[in-house]
């Protein structure tokens, strides 16, 4: 696994951070060969379609683990209250509660984080409920100590890093996941027992829970969607992914960053070079709102050029 990795995170960076091209051309060309029949881009349409398959499965396991990351200034499985906690702790006292745990006294970590598994999910077997609570425990751990650290990815869209800089840090973080979680080798367990994680609320087992910007239901049922690979058919399951969304907005938006060529790509049919933000926040929501609304023109402008042309000739016919 270790072996392959650094081929798998290239390979989801390089589809992910291109959402415009990869969007358009999903939809695009579902609608030209599934709807229209033209069978000369049934090729591409195979191609762009594996592409998205595998890659949106490993992407979807690097932004769990990120987002699991967080639960050492975003998640507090203490009760309200606990050794001088505040009864609604913000981001950094949390952060300070869990530093002094980890460095103090990590046995109480262990205990709170197995208190509110087992409160959280009683019917669960004892074997499943410390694999949770290990879990919470070591992803806190790693992340106090430094040994697992978040990309930067705000220093890509505000040049204080490249875009190579920061791939390094991607896998080095995919790396460490793996190594510590089996996140790869073994997804939909991760998977799994992430989103049981990320559905500990304070009302099921009395303890402060997950801040309302992290986690939650939101990266639960996003997870859930991930879980359906294999379980849908691969269009239906992409598609599914193109909806999901977390607290900041869709699947693959604020995650990465946006390449180049797909700047380039918006310049094309928008007419000025414009930034990460504005394509995740603008463009790619309109791009599937067009989708969702059957606007095919807007959907086809964003297509590469090679194929804009013939694909225009199709929505005419």
């Amino acid at each position: 696994m270790f072996m392959e990795l650094p081929r798998r995170v290239d390979h989801f960076i390089n589809v992910v951070t291109r959402p415009i091209e990869y969007c358009s051309l999903f939809y695009g060309l579902n609608y030209l060969v599934d709807v229209k029949g033209v069978e000369e881009f049934t090729d591409i349409y195979r191609m762009v379609v594996d592409d998205l398959y595998t890659a949106f499965y490993d992407f979807g396991v690097f932004i769990v683990g990120e987002e699991l990351w967080d639960m050492h200034f975003a998640f507090c499985a203490a009760p309200p209250r606990a050794d001088g906690l505040p009864r609604d702790p913000g981001t950094s006292e949390v952060a300070i509660f869990h530093e002094l745990l980890v460095k103090g006294n990590p046995e109480k970590l262990r205990m709170y984080a197995m208190r509110a598994v087992r409160n959280a999910y009683p019917e669960l077997p004892y074997g499943e409920q410390r694999a949770l609570a290990w879990m919470i425990e070591r992803f806190i751990t790693l992340a106090v100590e430094r040994e697992l650290v978040k990309p930067d990815v705000e220093a890509v869209w505000e040049d204080r890093k490249t875009s190579t800089e920061a791939e390094s840090e991607v896998l080095d973080f995919c790396m460490k996941l793996e190594e510590h979680f089996s996140a790869f080798s073994r997804p939909e367990t991760f998977l799994r027992r992430a989103k049981l994680i990320f559905e500990i609320t304070p009302q099921a087992c009395d303890c402060v829970g997950w801040h309302p910007f992290y986690g939650g239901e939101r990266w639960a049922r996003l997870t859930d969607t991930l879980l359906l690979r294999g379980r849908l058919p691969k269009v239906a399951w992409i598609d599914a992914c193109w909806g999901a969304e977390h607290q900041t907005g869709n699947f693959v938006a604020y995650q990465l960053w946006v390449a180049g060529s797909d700047k380039w790509l918006v310049r094309e049919v928008e007419g000025e070079l414009l930034g990460d933000e504005y394509i995740y926040a603008e463009v790619l929501p309109r791009l599937l709102d067009a989708k969702r609304e059957g606007d095919m023109k807007v959907v086809l402008a964003y297509c590469l050029l090679p194929l804009r042309d013939r694909l225009k000739e199709v929505l005419r016919s």
